[in-house]
């Protein structure tokens, strides 16, 4: 049995994390209201502000649930746990941070497809991992087909930014142009 060792996300698949998390906040929101009225809003008031408590915690268990989908998703956490290895809140933050750090340079790059994640180069860089585990990544590793993913995986990159290359680029570049020359 093969485990996947990158996890391509795109824009597609960011925006649906983002609207179950907004919804998850806005039921927690709703809850924290409604059954806890007197810890929703903090006694501390000014003038102009309130402050909310659960705001900061949410913000946290965000980061560390969306932590757990970059690394694989619970079932993928859940066969490393089975094995002997617990993934760290500092893993989670440090695939949070890569992810978003992929996506920037995503968005920033006209060329680039998606963001594939390095989720064994993650955890082992943020915490101590034995020695199964890196013979699981290298087997991974060598199955990748990507060569350009590849070679970046075996660098130790976190993430790598897929991009189009040649006539596709070319292509959609050409379409571009003529597509803004429409709307001028």
């Amino acid at each position: 049995m093969t485990i996947s060792l990158n996890t391509t996300i795109n824009q597609q698949s960011i925006q649906g994390i983002l609207s179950d998390n907004r919804q998850a906040i806005t039921t927690e929101r709703q809850a924290i209201t409604t059954e806890r009225p007197s810890q929703a809003v903090s006694t501390t008031k000014s003038s102009d502000s309130v402050s909310l408590r659960p705001e900061f915690k949410m913000g946290e268990e965000m980061v560390l649930s969306l932590g757990r989908v970059i690394l694989g998703g619970n079932d993928q956490l859940a066969k490393w746990s089975a094995q002997g290895l617990d993934i760290s809140e500092e893993s989670l933050r440090l695939a949070f941070d890569s992810l978003n750090q992929g996506m920037k340079e995503h968005f920033n790059n006209p060329r680039s497809k998606g963001v594939v994640i390095n989720s064994y180069q993650i955890v082992e860089n943020s915490q101590d991992v034995p020695s199964w585990f890196k013979a699981e990544k290298v087997s991974n590793i060598s199955g990748i087909s990507d060569p350009d993913t590849k070679a970046a995986f075996e660098a130790g990159k976190l993430y790598h930014l897929n991009v189009e290359t040649g006539a596709n680029f070319q292509a959609l570049a050409a379409y571009q142009r003529v597509d803004s020359l429409k709307s001028s």
